[in-house]
């Protein structure tokens, strides 16, 4: 037996932030599309050859820098129609923190939040389907098909993985869909070997 004590839980308030930048639209201004991706991580954990930190470097960064990356190419286009909302959240690993909040008490009418693309592990797709890219909840509206045609033209098709009905939940667009809203994760990510891993 053993007798062991330890203090009583404490909240303690942790800000998050999430990093917002737009590009404005020019005849659908009242509308809204939000591109997004999460930067947290899970932090350290077990090691693997003494290095303890889960770097994340699919898992969050593959999308954040897509999310840049998109924002900076689009700014040197022609201007979109509708307002695009670059969005990197906070506290995806922790519950969707930051994209629930961000959904709850948007900077923007919410009912003028037309669409979520959220990008969510694009770095390492699964062997032999490099090149390729799948969505969450793909038949809960018609994005996929719309998307898909899209992908198509830059050489991306639209595959199946056997996770994404469930993987719909949990990724920061489920928080824009509970509202109603069209919201997927695009991703090609396969949950490999080194997923959530310091590896």
């Amino acid at each position: 037996t053993a007798t062991w004590k330890a203090p009583a839980p404490e909240k303690v308030e942790i800000p998050l932030k999430n990093v917002v930048g737009m590009i404005p639209g020019t005849t659908k201004r009242d509308e809204y599309v939000i591109v997004s991706a999460h930067y947290d991580h899970i932090g350290t954990g077990s090691p693997a050859e003494g290095d303890s930190i889960n770097n994340g470097a699919d898992d969050d960064a593959s999308g954040t820098t897509a999310v840049l990356l998109l924002a900076e190419a689009l700014a040197r286009e022609k201007p979109p129609a509708r307002n695009i909302l670059f969005v990197c959240f906070s506290g995806e690993e922790k519950g969707l923190r930051g994209s629930a909040a961000f959904a709850e008490h948007p900077p923007v009418p919410r009912e003028q939040i037309v669409a979520n693309i959220n990008i969510e592990m694009i770095g390492r797709p699964e062997e032999g389907k490099q090149g390729m890219a799948w969505i969450t909840g793909a038949d809960l509206s018609d994005f996929a098909a719309i998307a898909g045609d899209a992908l198509q033209l830059q050489g991306v098709a639209l595959t199946e993985f056997r996770m994404a009905g469930q993987l719909f939940a949990q990724s920061d667009n489920y928080s824009f869909a509970r509202y109603g809203i069209v919201a997927h994760s695009l991703s090609a990510g396969s949950l490999h070997k080194d997923y959530h891993r310091p590896s």
